[in-house]
């Protein structure tokens, strides 16, 4: 888990640091260790737990808590939990329906320019680890792929509409510009199967 969310984090993650009330209410490294004392207590072992349902369904709840009302901090949270999710479902969260319910999912917040950095890391893994299936489904995969172009299109010919926006917007742009070079090399190698 720790290896898959150092190779999310070093493909592009935000520098955002979350407001106190957007932040966990618990320590990140008992995260595990509760996770096990859980699973403990019922008829589920650690290994089993992550199964491509099970993502699913923890995947939906924490989406569902998005809300336009909340604000782009919030999202980048939620964001941030399905990092952790895909982190610790290993292999299970790269193929079949998980990894297409994960980058719908995730699509949308590329616009936002908070959002971005996190969008970009999470969906470059997922479609970078998940070839093997994603070649398997080549009309999901192309229209993803497509969507996510519009998505970055929109993105970069868009402005920031205030002055605090512009330097998180400058940070962001860059990592989409890569990341849409990193989209054309991915189309050209693309083969599906």
């Amino acid at each position: 888990a720790a290896v898959a969310m150092n190779e999310i984090k070093s493909i592009s993650s935000s520098e955002i640091t979350l407001p106190p009330n957007q932040q966990p209410a618990f320590k990140a490294r008992y995260l595990t260790s509760e996770i096990e004392h859980l699973c403990g207590r019922t008829e589920h072992t650690v290994a089993d737990l992550y199964s491509p349902a099970m993502i699913v369904f923890i995947a939906r709840k924490i989406i569902n808590t998005i809300h336009p009302a909340l604000g782009s901090l919030h999202a980048c949270a939620v964001l941030r939990k399905l990092r952790v999710l895909i982190a610790l479902s290993g292999m299970n969260a790269i193929q079949g329906y998980p990894v297409e319910m994960l980058l719908q999912a995730v699509r949308p917040f590329i616009k936002d320019s908070e959002c971005a950095s996190d969008a970009i890391g999470i969906m470059q893994y997922l479609l970078n680890r998940g070839n093997a299936y994603l070649s398997t489904s080549p009309s999901f995969t192309v229209g993803i792929l497509v969507t996510i172009l519009a998505s970055l299109r929109a993105f970069l010919e868009s402005s920031p509409t205030s002055t605090t926006q512009q330097s998180q917007y400058r940070l962001t742009l860059s990592k989409a510009q890569a990341f849409h070079s990193w989209l054309g090399t991915y189309l050209a190698s693309h083969s599906p199967t």
